[in-house]
């Protein structure tokens, strides 16, 4: 019943049962292996794709290989093996995107990828707690490889820099995040990108505002207003700070 429950799981964070058959034959064998469990063989049956000549630039062998490494990192048998699973499912699902350059899979595995970037995110907070800017910085980084417009990384890339006082890195960051915003909207932000975003977005004006660059906090929330007018969280920090 648990492989059972775990395949369907799958087959959801991929996309949809249909999805899932239209994918390669050749890779059916990598899924099975994941639902059962066998994660250390669905890893040596994907580094033997991305070796391969003739399958090396295919994506889908890198995303499931992220797939295995995740549930790897929610398994405390693996932990002292591999400590670096998740990071290492991070690394390969930035590889993922990186190869599908036309996103022909992005649609079928953004469900993981949605799943991939909350635990993330949740890793982060939890490195903001302790203050560990810098090894939060470097999963903000893997956020932004995975979509290079996620605007709520891009700004906790620039809140990371600034606390680790990289000043001109964290400026580029910022101007970056601004310009997709103006440029682009969050329209095309999954569901919780958005969610980052607002927390992003209360969370860097706030520090900005605390280190005396009121006026920039300010044109930062003012930029975030009209997606977020309705959120009370947000229009409370607006309200203090550029109401």
């Amino acid at each position: 019943m648990k492989k059972v429950l775990l395949a369907f799981s799958l087959l959801l964070t991929m996309g949809g049962i249909q999805s899932a058959e239209a994918q390669n034959p050749e890779y059916d064998e990598l899924l099975k292996l994941i639902v059962d469990e066998d994660y250390e063989k669905a890893l040596r049956k994907c580094e033997n794709y991305t070796l391969d000549d003739d399958t090396r630039k295919d994506p889908v062998p890198y995303i499931y290989m992220s797939m295995a490494y995740f549930h790897m990192s929610k398994n405390p048998e693996y932990t002292e093996e591999y400590p670096k699973a998740f990071k290492d499912a991070l690394k390969y699902a930035a590889r993922f995107r990186r190869k599908d350059r036309d996103n022909e899979f992005n649609g079928e595995f953004s469900r993981y990828m949605s799943q991939l970037r909350e635990s993330a995110i949740v890793e982060t907070n939890a490195l903001l707690d302790q203050e560990k800017f810098i090894q939060a910085k470097m999963y903000y980084k893997y956020l932004t490889d995975l979509d290079e417009e996620d605007i709520g990384a891009h700004l906790m890339m620039a809140y990371s820099l600034r606390q680790s006082r990289s000043k001109r890195d964290a400026e580029e960051s910022e101007a970056l995040a601004k310009k997709l915003m103006n440029e682009k909207g969050i329209d095309h932000l999954a569901h919780e990108q958005k969610d980052f975003l607002k927390y992003a977005l209360i969370v860097y004006s706030e520090y900005l505002e605390s280190e005396g660059m009121r006026t920039e906090a300010q044109d930062l929330l003012t930029l975030g207003k009209e997606y977020f007018e309705d959120d009370k969280e947000y229009m409370v920090t607006y309200n203090t700070i550029a109401g």
